[in-house]
């Protein structure tokens, strides 16, 4: 039985084959996502590297920022904060160039993340309420299941012990009033 995994395999073999650099790309991104999901976290990073070189060398700009989102993840979950952050903005700044909205949804969610490690519970509550905002906008339901959205539910549950309740409310109505500039201007500065 072949599965979903497997065809990527055979896909990014293919693509390797033909030297079809976008479609290596795209192999490789879907391969380090289906191990991130699995939490096979050294080797998803192994494919998240690759495909982020492939990018650059293609100039694909939505590529890189599809794949510094996917870095951030890889540094949430090695504890490195600071690159995490780092590539989160980026791909921020990215996807705001090229009106990205879902990508730029899931980097406000890992700013989220490295905030409330950080201990800025208020400024994580303002940019989950912003990433709410563009998911509602664009009509996205996640699967429960994906590694993403268990860290989202992590931080709301962390969120809501931590914060009173008309603080949080009015730090997530703000964030979700927020236009797009203003997002790609305050995820880092609070």
């Amino acid at each position: 039985q072949v599965n979903g995994a497997n065809l990527i395999v055979q896909s990014l073999a293919l693509a390797r084959a033909g030297d079809d650099r976008l479609g290596m790309y795209r192999a490789l991104t879907n391969l380090g996502w289906t191990k991130l999901c699995t939490a096979e976290r050294d080797a998803a990073a192994s494919y998240f590297h690759e495909a982020y070189r492939i990018a650059m060398d293609l100039g694909h700009t939505k590529g890189l920022a599809v794949t510094l989102a996917n870095l951030s993840w890889i540094a949430i979950y090695q504890g490195d904060l600071r690159a995490a952050a780092a590539q989160a903005t980026e791909s921020l700044h990215l996807c705001h160039l090229l009106a990205e909205r879902e990508v730029m949804a899931e980097c406000l969610e890992i700013l989220a993340i490295v905030a409330v490690k950080q201990g800025d519970h208020e400024h994580a509550a303002r940019l989950l309420g912003a990433a709410q905002g563009l998911w509602d906008a664009l009509h996205v339901v996640r699967p429960q299941s994906d590694h993403a959205h268990v860290a989202r539910h992590q931080v709301l549950d962390t969120l809501s012990r931590t914060l009173p309740v008309a603080v949080f409310n009015d730090a997530w109505q703000q964030g979700g009033e927020m236009n797009l500039d203003e997002l790609v201007e305050r995820a880092v500065q609070p």
